[in-house]
């Protein structure tokens, strides 16, 4: 039986009271897609391009229509009309991108604004590559011995 948050199980009116993906009351429900197809979808309404959009994001026109084709099925609606080789954004999508592009300038400021803080890098490594001797993770440096040591019992 599938996990059911505790909202749903208190509104059992309402399909979507009852899908635990749906549920507005719980955070972790919100699920938005992967960020990485909104950046695509941003670049394909800019440019009214599949193909010049993947020429800035540096992957292939078949990647970017194939991010869209799920990004249109996770979301269940269409985002562009096509005809032949022409691509129209739909106005939806069009209204889509522009908060996306507000929302990716406002996550490249905070990084920006983060790398001028001059805020120190902390790395979280797994214990076994902390053990080995950084010359050997950082550069392979001769002579040091790449054989990690042995897991305690």
């Amino acid at each position: 039986m599938p996990a059911v948050c505790v909202h749903a199980l208190a509104a059992t009116a309402s399909n979507l009271a009852r899908d635990p993906k749906l549920c507005l009351k719980c955070p972790m429900s919100r699920r938005l897609p992967p960020i990485e197809s909104l950046r695509v979808l941003e670049a394909c309404v800019r440019y009214s391009s599949f193909t010049r959009a993947a020429s800035e994001l540096g992957v292939t026109p078949a990647a970017v229509s194939l991010r869209m084709r799920n990004l249109e099925a996770e979301l269940g609606k269409r985002l562009f009309t096509r005809s032949g080789p022409k691509l129209q954004p739909t106005p939806a999508a069009v209204a889509l991108a522009a908060s996306l592009a507000e929302a990716l300038r406002m996550m490249e400021d905070a990084v920006g604004s983060y790398r001028r803080s001059g805020q120190p890098l902390r790395l979280t490594v797994v214990p076994l590559i902390v053990r080995m001797p950084v010359a050997a993770v950082c550069c392979g440096a001769d002579g040091v011995n790449m054989t990690p040591p042995p897991l305690p019992p």
